[in-house]
């Protein structure tokens, strides 16, 4: 791993069913940490009372569902994850990436540059992609390359 090319984000994001809400707020608001749950109009938000900043929180994503007006795709669903080699589950590359090319925002068009710089897009990824996001991809590896 390059550690150089590694970006800090202080926020996590999980993806859970709406239907499964209430248990994980459960689990998670007993942890010792102390989280506590916002609801907000575009997201539910677990923060540590000693920083509340939503940056810096734990975010639900909505398994399955358009994560924005926007989005021309819904976000994976909870089966499109797989078990990392620390032992948690975690979102599978692909399901990752099209969900990156879905909300296509510059943090977003980021992560996929450093995916790209990273070697980390096999052919396989873009012949998964609806010809929207194919294009989206393309767009940021054109980017890439002119300022290569």
């Amino acid at each position: 791993m390059d550690r150089g090319a590694t970006r800090a984000t202080e926020d996590v994001d999980i993806m859970v069913r709406r239907t499964d809400v209430n248990r994980f707020a459960a689990v998670l608001t007993a942890l010792p940490m102390n989280f506590t749950r916002q609801d907000r109009p575009d997201i539910v938000l677990f923060i540590v009372p000693d920083d509340p900043r939503k940056k810096s929180g734990v975010h639900l994503v909505w398994a399955d569902e358009m994560i924005r007006l926007s989005c021309s795709v819904p976000s994976p669903k909870v089966e499109e994850s797989e078990r990392a080699a620390e032992g948690c589950w975690v979102v599978s590359l692909g399901a990752l990436v099209r969900m990156k090319l879905t909300s296509f925002r510059d943090i977003d068009r980021v992560h996929i540059a450093d995916m790209l710089s990273a070697g980390l897009l096999t052919a396989a990824v873009p012949a998964s992609l609806t010809p929207e996001l194919r294009a989206r991809l393309e767009s940021i590896e054109r980017e890439e390359a002119e300022n290569a």
